[in-house]
């Protein structure tokens, strides 16, 4: 029989037993010995513990000592240089809050010390304030570990990874199986000096020769520039260092809790009130109001519900988090406009078709593009080129991002939402809305009504020029439309009900005041064009035709105004002539050629359009700036040559 060791707690200053301590205990019994540093080095690795808390750091070197660690300790961070002088060791576990030299000088120190520069420091601390995250990571820590969440099984976990061996470098390189590049390595036994796993790229691929049009087309010469595994590891290790708050984590906690109850909710919310006030205001916003104003946690949690509440602060926990997470090519307010306008359209669409899930519909469309920003934060050379390809060629982001990262933004958005513990039912519907129709009907019913919803939203979001996503394209929808039950659907009523909250949603959501400025990006896509848009739409008279929806909110629509342009989408439902013939029906009363913008719908798309007609081709789906750029040769050729010059 094996004895557990026992703890005994000195009262005074060190307080009650913490979280921390009391893991430790239960746990330590649970051996597992981390990797050798090398074959032919049978010493075990070496953790030195920098806590002022004796609460803190006792348990954790017995539990270290117990799962075949050495260890030594320092209870201030004067002690610790003494303490690393002398043992030397392969791993500091450090806290952040202590007197005197915090966590952060100590950490700055080391960084300074050329001998332990490379030395890897895991941070165990009780502080998740982006501030102190961000200053970690600029000084390479090798894992962040919240006391609020802690686990035996996850400090051991980071530490055997800190400590792992690392295959020496090969005399001649070779490929992975993949097909990634090969990477060199750290010398056989020593940890790697970077806190998080760095890509590595490859030569970019060949840009295209050809329009922008046939471009469309040319996705098979790109090839990936990273490895799957080596982007997930990427992503993985950024996660860590960027952990969401305490109280978020005390909420997950609680609420996967069957007996949790709305006191214990509430009450944990209460200690953080910034998030307490965004949470009310939320609540109060018109995504879900339901009856008399909300005035309190504890009655915002009764309303909404506890697993509602679960997910909503987790999602503003994440605006909160990435909002910054932006590059140079996006504006972070045209980013989180089109996020929050897919989630009240999701959630609009969710009521109209009777789907039962209408509050995470929202919470879905407002998240959906997320692994985008993940993307950017933790790989952002990588995903640069990904951007810079997909706006030469004029090509959806998102099919760059599955040629050239072999993943797409959902597949990140996936990985992230597991790190923060949302449950498989919540994950599925969100991170599938570029999936195919009949990927979508694989899901089960369920899931794929949630998924067809946040689809269709998005797409709608898109026509409507709602914000600016990073992937300014128009796609059909109306696959969509069908698979997620709704019927009669007028996206011109949708965009009435989305410009009546989404100056609220921001209020509530970004937490930005009302006097903050919002770009205008429907004013300034009309700015782009060097005359007015009145287009005579000849296609689908569907009130659901997003490509419709588009025209009619770019268009600036005057009744004594005659149509200045064509607008003829054809493929395989919509023969080119049919759209010829209403035209000449409306030219014979107006005694005027209009110019035509065709728009080809599918590859069966056919045109013979009259000689010496003015004449645009664009491909669904559409790309906005190529659009524009055809508007303004069909319209104002001077300045469709001023913007070329």
């Amino acid at each position: 029989m094996r004895l557990r060791p026992r703890f005994r707690y000195r009262t005074g200053t060190d307080g009650p037993p913490s979280v921390v301590a009391v893991l430790c205990r239960r746990e330590c019994g649970r051996s597992r010995l981390p990797a050798q540093r090398g074959s032919g080095n049978t010493q075990m690795p070496h953790v030195l513990i920098i806590d002022d808390l004796a609460i803190c750091r006792d348990p954790i070197e017995l539990a270290l000592k117990v799962h075949g660690f050495q260890t030594s300790t320092a209870a201030s961070g004067r002690e610790a240089f003494f303490a690393m002088d002398q043992a030397r060791p392969d791993v500091v576990l450090l806290d952040v809050t202590m007197p005197e030299m915090d966590g952060l000088s100590v950490l700055r120190a080391i960084r300074r010390n050329p001998q332990f520069a490379d030395l890897p420091v895991v941070l165990l601390t009780d502080r998740a304030d982006s501030g102190t995250v961000l200053e970690a990571a600029r000084h390479r820590i090798s894992g962040y570990i919240l006391k609020s969440s802690f686990t035996v099984a996850a400090l051991m976990d980071t530490l055997t990874r800190c400590v792992s061996p690392r295959p020496a470098t090969p005399s001649a390189p070779v490929p992975a199986a993949s097909g990634a590049a090969p990477t060199k390595g750290p010398p056989a036994g020593r940890p790697e000096a970077s806190a998080s796993p760095r890509p590595t790229p490859r030569p970019p691929p060949p840009k295209s020769r050809g329009s922008a049009s046939r471009g469309r087309d040319c996705l098979d010469d790109l090839r990936p520039i990273i490895a799957r595994q080596e982007l997930r590891d990427v992503v993985s290790h950024g996660l860590e260092l960027r952990p969401l708050s305490a109280t978020v984590h005390q909420v997950m906690a609680l609420t996967t809790n069957a007996n949790c109850s709305v006191d214990d909710v509430s009450h944990a919310v209460a200690q953080d009130q910034a998030l307490s006030v965004r949470l009310l205001k939320t609540a109060n916003s018109t995504a879900f109001t339901r009856g008399k104003p909300v005035d309190t946690v504890k009655v915002a949690v009764q309303r909404l519900g506890i697993q509602e509440v679960r997910h909503l602060v987790t999602t503003l926990a994440v605006l909160d988090e990435f909002t910054g997470s932006i590059s140079e090519q996006l504006d972070a307010r045209l980013f989180w406009e089109h996020s929050v306008s897919c989630g009240v359209i999701a959630r609009d669409l969710a009521e109209r078709a009777a789907f039962p899930r209408a509050d995470d519909c929202f919470l879905w469309g407002v998240l959906h593009d997320v692994g985008r920003l993940i993307l950017i934060d933790h790989a952002p050379e990588l995903y640069n080129r990904v951007w810079e390809v997909a706006h030469e060629r004029s090509i959806p982001l998102v099919s760059v991002e599955r040629h050239m990262l072999t993943l797409d933004h959902g597949d990140i958005l996936a990985r992230a939402l597991e790190h923060w513990r949302f449950p498989n039912d919540f994950i599925t519907p969100v991170v599938n809305h570029h999936r195919t129709v009949p990927q979508l009907r694989r899901l089960g019913a369920d899931h794929m009504r949630g998924a067809a919803i946040v689809a269709a939203a998005n797409r709608i979001a898109h026509a409507l020029l709602l914000g600016d996503s990073g992937d300014r394209m128009v796609y059909p929808a109306d696959d969509l439309v069908e698979v997620a039950g709704l019927k009669d659907l007028n996206i011109d009523q949708i965009r009435k009900s989305v410009d009546d909250q989404l100056k609220d949603l921001k209020v509530a959501l970004l937490a930005r005041g009302e006097s903050t400025p919002w770009p205008d990006s429907v004013g300034q896509l009309r700015d782009s064009i060097g005359a007015s848009v009145r287009p005579f739409f000849v296609g689908s008279d569907s009130p659901a035709d997003t490509v419709r929806a588009f025209f009619h909110r770019l268009a600036e629509l005057d009744p004594e105004e005659p149509p200045n342009v064509a607008v003829i989408p054809c493929g395989r439902n919509l023969p080119f002539d049919a759209g010829m013939r209403r035209l000449a029906t409306l030219e014979e009363e107006t005694c005027t050629p209009l110019p035509i913008l065709i728009i080809a719908l599918d590859r069966t798309a056919e045109t013979a359009t009259p000689p010496g007609r003015a004449t645009a081709v664009c491909r669904a789906p559409l790309n906005v700036g190529l659009c524009v750029q055809a508007l303004n040769e069909l319209l104002c050729p001077e300045h469709a040559a001023a913007a070329v010059g």
